[in-house]
């Protein structure tokens, strides 16, 4: 919780004094605001979350995080509103819940693991297809949005189609033979 004199002090360094400045029209909302941006402060990064079999294959940084107690260690989960429902369906019911939801929940399969249609492409698919499709891959770990398709594909119908099955974790799309 950051105290009400923390706040207001952060409140009074802020530059903007005109009549609609956001400390004068929101003010609850720039608290909350405040708050959140010191509480990131100390909050691990998405890079601490990562398994250690993973992190060989990250950029190093120049000054390392602090490593999480195990305690402060939370899993990693899959990427995605269908992972998400996955495992929120699969997640074992509460210990004395009785309700139909429940027994359901506890009597569900176990979330399969994904396929390995994303770790490699078919070996018959021409080599810069297979290229934009590991591609596609890459920038969807790194964040980056689906519509921002990389301007080498773009003038390529089919490179373009391959770089989107790569970052949608759809399989490699098969083309029939020009000529």
């Amino acid at each position: 919780m950051l105290p009400i004199a923390e706040a207001d002090k952060i409140r009074k360094m802020s530059r903007a004094t005109r009549d609609d400045a956001p400390w004068k029209l929101w003010p609850e909302e720039m608290y909350k605001k405040a708050a959140l941006r010191r509480l990131c402060k100390v909050l691990p990064s998405g890079r601490d979350m990562i398994p250690p079999s993973d992190a060989d294959e990250l950029p190093q940084l120049d000054a390392p995080s602090p490593p999480l107690s195990p305690a402060a260690a939370k899993p990693v989960r899959a990427a995605g509103a269908a992972a998400a429902l996955a495992t929120f369906a699969a997640s074992p019911a509460a210990p004395g819940d009785t309700s139909a939801a429940a027994e359901d929940a506890a009597s569900a399969p176990a979330v399969a693991e994904p396929s390995s249609k994303l770790d490699h492409a078919p070996a018959a698919a021409p080599p810069e297809h297979a290229e934009a499709f590991k591609r596609g891959i890459a920038d969807k770990a790194a964040g980056k949005q689906r519509r921002a398709i990389p301007g080498e594909f773009r003038d390529n119908t089919r490179l373009a189609l391959c770089w989107q099955a790569g970052f949608d974790g759809d399989a490699l799309p098969q083309f029939e033979q020009e000529g």
